[in-house]
């Protein structure tokens, strides 16, 4: 299960420890550049709300493809994550590691009380 990524997002061992998500710190500063460029930006900001999420909630699997910077090879590992709850202030979740828990983590994504933002990003487009 998985999408091909548009843009790279490299995690390491070290950003793992940490804590950090450069998947989310990729995808946030993709939202930032674009809302800077974005034909709309100025107007009347696109809205979210807890139903856009709904659907998300429950358990989900897959795997993480990655590239082993100890060798050339590409690495994959088991990766499962539970949406915990979507309410009108943000959406809540565990992504687990199994075999690896020690990287393990809980997230919780802020939405704005107005609609317009996710974690103070801009919403800037709908699909």
């Amino acid at each position: 299960m998985g999408l091909s990524p548009d843009i790279e997002a490299v995690a390491t061992a070290s950003t793992l420890r940490s804590g950090s998500d450069p998947a989310m710190d990729a995808a946030i500063a993709h939202i930032r550049d674009t809302a800077r460029t974005d034909a709309n930006f100025g107007q009347a900001p696109r809205r979210l709300s807890a139903s856009d999420f709904a659907s998300l909630l429950g358990e989900w699997t897959g795997s993480l493809n990655y590239l082993n910077y100890g060798s050339p090879d590409r690495s994959t590992i088991p990766v499962a994550a539970s949406i915990r709850s979507v309410d009108a202030d943000g959406m809540r979740y565990n992504v687990r590691f199994p075999g690896e828990e020690q990287y393990n983590t809980a997230v919780t994504l802020s939405f704005g009380a107005d609609g317009s933002t996710l974690d103070g990003a801009p919403i800037i487009s709908r699909i």
